[in-house]
């Protein structure tokens, strides 16, 4: 396997260096993709308050044992303290355990059902408003560039530089990410339909993404994002990803 290709922003960079007028973010509604961990919850509703996020989502997969569902106590107890500092709280809760493929497509498809464009962090991960600031300008940025289908937080490239600029990568970097309903419709049918190989990629690169993306397919792996990352590097889409590093995965 190869690292995904990358690229510089040359036309429309967000520099970052420099004072910049960011959009307001406090608008954007937010999904939070929950099972039994607890640890991180506090701190992702309590930046979320001082943010000001009016529209927060919550989507719980159902448990698969006595212990999770002793786990997921403290989920709704964490939950409960805030419940009076989100305009609007919506909260999504399985009886029986989906496991992690359809947890999170069908919460992010519930997401969007209901919104036009947003953010989604899963459970493990830390953001500061350093990256929701940077969702908001980024969202605005990708809304009329069809080849763009989401933007990531995360920023595993990262170089030295004194002109700090986005970079793009066909792969899906999901440790914090933000779309629109639209373009998450397009990623969603990479799930059940895998677009053509293009014939500049090298063979074992091309048998590598097929493989994985049928194992998948066939129910051999319990993964969204592989087959994901498959049509987008299939079909040349891209993620934006920031200059730095603005989340991380504890």
């Amino acid at each position: 396997w190869q690292k995904p290709y990358t690229k510089n922003n040359t036309i429309d960079s967000i520099i970052v260096n420099k004072p910049t007028s960011f959009e307001s973010y406090s608008h954007i509604p937010v999904l939070l993709t929950l099972h039994v961990r607890s640890r991180n919850l506090e701190m992702q509703l309590t930046t979320l308050k001082e943010a000001g996020i009016s529209r927060l989502y919550i989507s719980i997969d159902g448990p698969r044992n006595d212990m999770d569902r002793n786990n997921q106590k403290l989920l709704h107890e964490i939950i409960s303290k805030f419940k009076m500092e989100f305009s609007e709280l919506n909260i999504r809760e399985s009886e029986i355990n989906q496991g992690i493929a359809v947890a999170m497509v069908s919460a992010i498809d519930w997401f969007f059902s209901k919104n036009n464009y947003g953010i989604i962090f899963e459970d493990d991960i830390e953001f500061n408003l350093d990256t929701l600031r940077f969702f908001g300008k980024a969202l605005k940025n990708i809304t009329n560039r069809p080849e763009i289908l989401m933007v990531s937080g995360f920023q595993p490239f990262y170089k030295k530089s004194l002109r700090l600029q986005v970079e793009f990568t066909n792969y899906p970097q999901i440790w914090g990410w933000a779309t629109h309903a639209f373009k998450w419709s397009q990623m969603r049918n990479f799930l059940f339909s895998r677009p053509l190989a293009p014939t500049d990629l090298s063979r074992e690169v091309r048998n590598f993404w097929r493989v994985g993306w049928q194992r998948v397919s066939e129910g051999y792996l319990d993964t969204w994002d592989l087959p994901i990352a498959t049509g987008m590097i299939f079909s040349n889409k891209y993620c934006m990803l920031p200059p730095v590093n603005i989340t991380s995965n504890v």
